[in-house]
């Protein structure tokens, strides 16, 4: 699979209010390095940036809610 990311004449990443990028590949594939390559840039633009492992983010969505199931 090729990846292809197309910036505007400046060199800049174009500019989305929010961008939700999941990266879903085998392990080994380089999604993390994309990923952190791609929020580096964002950063050096300015950008906010999170990057999630999806069962760490999913881990902390189900503590969330039980959280505030019992907060009754």
């Amino acid at each position: 699979m090729k990846w292809h990311l197309r910036l505007d004449n400046s060199g800049r990443i174009p500019r989305p209010r929010s961008l939700r990028l999941p990266l879903l590949r085998g392990g080994g594939t380089g999604k993390t390095h994309l990923a952190l390559a791609l929020g580096h840039a964002a950063i050096d633009q300015g950008k906010r940036v999170r990057l999630y492992n999806v069962v760490d983010l999913v881990n902390y969505l189900e503590q969330e809610k039980r959280t505030f199931l019992n907060a009754d």
